[in-house]
């Protein structure tokens, strides 16, 4: 999977950009991190704790992706 990273297609502004850098995509990834981390925020406040209980679930999911891929040989 870690070389498909380079055949990502991130769709930005309405139009499709192929990004083929790692520094692209991880900047792409904290940008969209930084957003949910807003999000949950935002819920909290709202006392959403059914929501936040499913998105927690997701995270947790994609950290064991992304350290299950940290691991796999190159």
């Amino acid at each position: 999977m870690g070389e498909n990273l380079a055949l990502l297609t991130y769709k930005a502004h309405g139009g499709g950009a192929m990004i083929d850098n790692r520094t692209q995509v991880f900047d792409v990834a904290m940008k969209n991190a930084r957003t949910i981390e807003a999000c949950l925020d935002r819920l909290a406040m709202m006392g959403a704790h059914r929501e936040l209980k499913m998105i927690a679930g997701r995270l947790s999911r994609l950290t064991f992706r992304a350290a299950d891929e940290c691991t796999a040989p190159e």
